[in-house]
């Protein structure tokens, strides 16, 4: 099945990441392929580099963008060889898709009340990826709810990548009609900067609230 590719500029595309999670900051010091070569391979510790060099995002906001190729786990359109940039194109779908899996880690743990931080990351893409948002029933492994029957969207994912594509454009899953984005290349995202700091309110068997948090300063 041929799938159509659709230019997308999203300025600025919206992901969230956990406060457990930091940026790369390596990559924000340097300005090429060979200098992101050496790093790239001490990170890789003897394994196969998830990232290529002359893919890997350099200078100023790359790492927040290397941070989710090289420390992320598998996702819907990844396993653990090989990462992707997660993006919304609006905020309200990028706290839907994160609060199911957040969720997930709060009821592994047992938590009961609790806040669980995380902050947003605004980001600059321009791509072409493959549209899939129309595909919903004829591709419908693609969209399993459930992360356990990952399996056939990150093989369909693989394949994609290895001929090339830029990455995924989908709907969102935990959001009717919200736009999301997974990029396989990290170049394919610039200028990601730090927005709001969040908190989600845990009430021991789901999430009731999401706040967004004003620093103060210290007295």
């Amino acid at each position: 099945m041929e799938l159509p590719t659709i230019p997308i500029e999203w300025t600025p595309a919206v992901r969230i990441a956990s406060m457990r999670q930091t940026p790369e900051a390596a990559f924000e010091r340097i300005a090429d392929a060979a200098e992101a070569a050496a790093i790239l391979e001490v990170i890789a510790a003897g394994r196969p580099p998830r990232v290529a060099p002359e893919a890997a995002a350099v200078g100023e906001g790359a790492g927040w963008i290397m941070a989710a190729f090289l420390r992320g786990g598998a996702g819907r359109f990844n396993d653990e060889t090989f990462g992707a940039f997660y993006a919304a194109r609006e905020e309200a779908t990028a706290i839907a898709e994160t609060r199911f899996h957040y969720a997930r880690i709060l009821w592994d743990a047992r938590e009961e009340h609790t806040l669980f931080g995380a902050r947003l990351l605004l980001a600059d893409i321009v791509a072409a990826p493959v549209d899939i948002r129309s595909r919903t029933s004829s591709l419908s492994g693609l969209y399993d709810p459930d992360p356990g029957r990952y399996g056939p969207a990150q093989r369909w994912a693989a394949s994609q990548r290895a001929a090339g594509a830029d990455g995924v454009l989908y709907g969102s899953v935990r959001r009717a009609g919200g736009p999301c984005v997974a990029l396989f290349r990290p170049r394919l995202v610039r200028a990601c900067r730090t927005g709001d700091r969040l908190a989600y309110e845990w009430d021991g068997a789901q999430f009731v609230a999401v706040y967004t948090l004003t620093p103060r300063e210290l007295p």
